[in-house]
């Protein structure tokens, strides 16, 4: 019997699942039933893993990437039509690829970023003025993780699944998702968490390297849609491309708009206020921004001297899971419980990542902006979102920037509630009706007050099904 490479990867993380997740240094402060939840959680979400990224050559860097440039396709897959039900779970007719491309990072060197497209089944969806073409559409995804591991396009539903990606397609759009570079690829600044200036360039060079492989399909019109840490990616993008000296980026094609859907815009504002609001240290969140800072500023920033005891004996954890898994790990401790101190917030190195790595401004917006926000989010509350939103309209009072803000609704559910308006938003946008210049903030108006408030997460099963019986 022969395995393919994939397969093969797909057993090793299978097998990775069933060992303890809470090695002997986090038993020290981690109890038989607190063992038993990180356990538990790790196997769930490590069942949603394709496979692991480690033992799959299609994630390690290929030696062309030292002759490439940003935008550059280095590895292009087409998923056999099996593997779409047996290794991920995409719906019927879509089409999945994966890909590896050259991107850039702080300072413009070349390094390697993953992601994947989706196509629907047929053209469905006009394009206009562009005949034959699919509407092109980035997809941002949120926290994940911070491990290599975490890459969307490992992930058997692609991470969002139908609160997102499966939908878009289905709608007629071809989808483009990066996975950001350092999340499935390998650098060596790891994963750069929250790091919008950087993701906006992985975002661009995702299209135009798409383009390279595929250009008979999508249309030159483009557009971003993104959620949480993806809603922040939309944002900045929304923003970079504005800038002087980001020709490059703009050879994307006609960028048409950008959705940032609950955005996590200033980590270094979330943090403090969930400790406030929530009463805990704010993880996974705080400890991965944590992390990508000490990785990123080695002689200013070093995490032992911040964490305590048992969250660095729970660092481990987070390292080989992700998002999930790290909530469990550490999601209910408080500031005190996580945290000796929470003073590298204000450290000088963090308000120079706000700038050359988050982006933070307020800068100009390059094209119409929807920003989706739900009322009762604890994760990025309304309040800072709006705060942004005001100081992106009080220095550039002329942005075609629109709020609609969702009472009653938190973090995730606010994805489903604003689907149709988010469609509707992105029709008139390829269709290239114009936006009135200034800002508007709109309160959704919810038809009962019985709807559901709950963030339900999907799994699929493949079940073969029977052949009927014979009448």
């Amino acid at each position: 019997m022969h395995l393919s490479l994939l397969s093969l990867a797909s057993l090793i993380g299978a097998a990775w699942a069933q060992s303890p997740i809470c090695d002997a240094e986090c038993q020290e402060g981690c109890d038989q039933e607190c063992q038993a939840a990180l356990q538990a959680a790790f196997e769930s979400e490590s069942s949603e893993w394709v496979g692991d990224i480690v033992s799959d050559p299609f994630y390690s860097t290929p030696a062309n990437i030292s002759n490439a440039s940003p935008g550059d396709v280095l590895r292009w897959e087409s998923v056999p039509p099996g593997q779409l039900s047996s290794n991920w779970t995409i719906p019927a007719s879509l089409s999945l690829y994966r890909f590896m491309y050259a991107t850039e990072d702080i300072d413009n060197n070349t390094i390697p970023a993953t992601g994947w497209v989706l196509l629907p089944y047929h053209h469905s969806l006009p394009t206009p003025d562009e005949p034959g073409k699919l509407r092109t559409l980035v997809w941002t995804h949120g926290t994940a993780g911070r491990s290599r591991i975490c890459a969307p396009s490992n992930n058997k539903g692609l991470y969002y699944d139908w609160e997102a990606p499966f939908v878009l397609a289905e709608l007629g759009y071809a989808v483009i998702a990066p996975d950001y570079a350092g999340q499935g690829s390998d650098i060596p600044q790891e994963f750069m968490y929250e790091a919008g200036f950087l993701h906006a360039a992985d975002v661009a060079y995702s299209v135009i390297a798409a383009r390279k492989v595929m250009g008979n399909y999508l249309s030159d019109k483009w557009a971003v849609y993104g959620h949480s840490e993806g809603g922040m990616t939309a944002w900045r993008t929304a923003e970079r491309l504005s800038m002087p000296g980001e020709e490059r980026l703009r050879k994307a094609g006609e960028f048409v708009g950008a959705v940032a859907a609950a955005p996590a815009l200033r980590p270094q504002k979330l943090i403090p206020l969930s400790f406030e609001e929530t009463g805990t240290g704010s993880g996974p969140y705080s400890v991965y921004f944590l992390q990508s800072l000490a990785l990123l500023y080695p002689d200013e920033i070093r995490v032992e001297d911040y964490l305590t005891e048992v969250g660095m004996q729970r660092l481990s954890v987070l390292d080989k899971s992700c998002f999930i898994t790290g909530t469990v790990a550490v999601g209910s401790l408080s500031p005190e419980e996580l945290f000796k101190n929470t003073s590298w917030i204000q450290h000088p190195a963090v308000d120079d990542w706000a700038v050359r790595y988050n982006g933070q401004g307020p800068h100009p917006l390059a094209v119409p902006m929807l920003v989706i926000q739900g009322t009762t989010d604890t994760v990025t509350p309304m309040s800072l979102t709006m705060q942004d939103f005001n100081l992106t309209c009080r220095d550039y009072p002329e942005s075609p920037a629109h709020a609609k803000l969702y009472p009653n609704l938190g973090h995730g559910p606010v994805l489903e509630a604003a689907r149709a308006d988010v469609a509707t938003w992105l029709d008139d946008r390829f269709h290239g009706v114009s936006v009135q210049k200034g800002c508007v903030s709109e309160d959704i108006k919810p038809l009962t007050d019985t709807y559901s408030r709950v963030d339900v997460f999907w799994r699929a099963d493949n079940v073969p099904m029977a052949p009927a019986p014979e009448q």
